[in-house]
């Protein structure tokens, strides 16, 4: 063997990671911070008492906000030029569609596009995005970013198709894509395990129980805005028993948990993103997270492909992008 020859490892573009790591952090603290704490906030009794803390901790949610979005407008092109050096179909794809979706992003904020026409071009990528990611993954892994590709596709679809009869281009009954978006988004929860390349430790277990267990609670006992809550945030209407959103909470939980535990930091980041987008299209900054996540997912477990067939002779610890 050649000296200092090392595998290709399962994180592509090793000395980028970090921007990708942290756009996860950044958008999970935001997700949590600014779209879910600041909403619940303003239930709680007497709140002008604290009205000091609310707005530091608010204004903490807003800045993690444009963190959030300038990372993720570091790390797009990063992952489209990983996609493009990996030179297989699924990077490809993924290269591709990441470059035109910023593309009619763009021709959107000029005006050049119709909402519709936007709409419609951003679930299509996503769904080639997600088709990308499932060829990368194995065996039943699939199954669980099918569900959250349907379930992204559906409510995509149902937003389209709204902003359709909007501009009288088309006119279709779409509430019943909702009800496809919200199971299979669940599905996708509550089957994410099944994207471990491990064995779920007890820890992992432990804390996904508590999730839970939290959820079950808190849908039980405030049921109405904790609904809201995932309809703002993740285009859930919340309509399905209370138990099935607590086993796709824990289960979510579990799975991130084994993640990180595991070392698999470029596949959690990828899961975390995926979540903070959401189901379906709420604005181009969280549609764009889902695509940087399907995105990640797919060149994680790419790498891992390259990295069984092929040797780089570089020095331990040098990847180039």
């Amino acid at each position: 063997m050649i000296s200092g020859e090392r595998r290709l490892e399962s994180t592509p573009d090793r000395e980028k990671l970090g921007i990708v790591l942290g756009l996860a952090i950044v958008a999970a603290i935001e997700l949590l911070v600014l779209r879910t704490f600041t909403r619940t906030a303003v239930h709680i009794p007497a709140l002008e008492a604290l009205a000091g803390p609310y707005r530091v901790i608010s204004g903490f949610g807003r800045y993690a906000y444009f963190v959030s979005l300038a990372l993720l407008l570091l790390a797009v092109p990063l992952i489209i030029r990983a996609g493009w050096r990996r030179r297989t179909g699924p990077s490809l794809m993924v290269a591709s569609g990441l470059a035109i979706l910023m593309a009619v992003f763009a021709l959107a904020s000029f005006g050049l596009l119709q909402a519709f026409f936007t709409d419609v071009a951003s679930v299509t990528v996503v769904a080639v995005l997600a088709l990308a990611a499932i060829a990368s993954v194995p065996g039943r892994a699939r199954v669980s970013l099918g569900c959250f590709a349907i379930a992204f596709i559906a409510g995509g679809s149902h937003t389209a198709l709204q902003a359709g009869r909007q501009d009288r281009i088309i006119q279709l009954d779409s509430g019943w894509l909702l009800n496809v978006a919200e199971l299979l988004a669940i599905g996708f929860a509550v089957t994410s395990p099944w994207l471990l390349r491990r064995s779920i430790p007890r820890s992992a277990i432990v804390v996904g129980a508590i999730v839970a267990v939290a959820t079950y609670g808190a849908l039980l006992g405030n049921g109405s805005t904790v609904r809201i809550l995932l309809l703002w945030n993740e285009g859930l209407s919340g309509t399905m028993p209370a138990l099935a959103y607590a086993a796709a909470g824990g289960a979510i939980c579990m799975t991130l948990v084994t993640l990180v535990r595991g070392g698999d930091h470029l596949l959690a980041a990828g899961l975390v993103l995926l979540v903070a987008g959401g189901f379906g299209l709420h604005n181009t900054y969280q549609t764009t997270l889902v695509a940087a996540g399907l995105s990640v997912i797919c060149l994680a477990f790419v790498a891992d492909s390259l990295g069984r067939g092929r040797v780089y002779a570089r020095p331990a610890g040098a990847l180039s992008v």
